[in-house]
């Protein structure tokens, strides 16, 4: 085969010729980018969380406007998210991403710990067990 004639790809691409793996290092580096990408899906939806949290909290000492505010901005946040998303689900294989979104879990738990909420060692070990389970679950290495 040619040298012009062999598929090229870019450093930045994530999809490779059929049968003709990644290096462990480039599947690491992809891994790392979705680890980004959904960490940001996760983060929009604990800020959407904690603006929920808040109008909850105090509805009644609200005026009507700013309940109205807070309710767009929790949509706008969604939807900001739900782009997240669908960036990293057609970017990133989905054995990768979807396990990272349950990092939204122990974040929460961080949430109820900062509000005051009691928390107890059988969430910490679940928050962690989690925690451990989808960076394990979406840094596998393709060999």
């Amino acid at each position: 085969m040619a040298l012009r004639d062999r598929p090229t790809i870019s450093a930045d691409s994530d999809h490779r010729p059929a049968g003709r793996p990644g290096s462990a290092r480039d599947v690491f580096r992809s891994n790392q980018r979705a680890i980004v990408v959904m960490m940001a899906a996760v983060m929009l939806q604990v800020i959407g969380a904690i603006v929920l949290k808040t109008i909850a909290d105090h509805w009644s000492e609200l005026a009507i406007w700013l309940l109205a505010i807070a309710v767009i901005a929790v949509i706008f946040i969604n939807i900001m998210r739900l782009c997240v998303w669908g960036y990293a689900h057609q970017r990133f294989s989905l054995s990768s991403t979807f396990p990272l979104s349950s990092l939204f879990y122990p974040a929460m738990l961080a949430v109820a710990v900062a509000y005051g909420d009691t928390v107890g060692v059988r969430q910490i070990a679940g928050a962690l067990l989690i925690t451990f389970g989808s960076l394990w679950l979406s840094t596998k290495i393709v060999s």
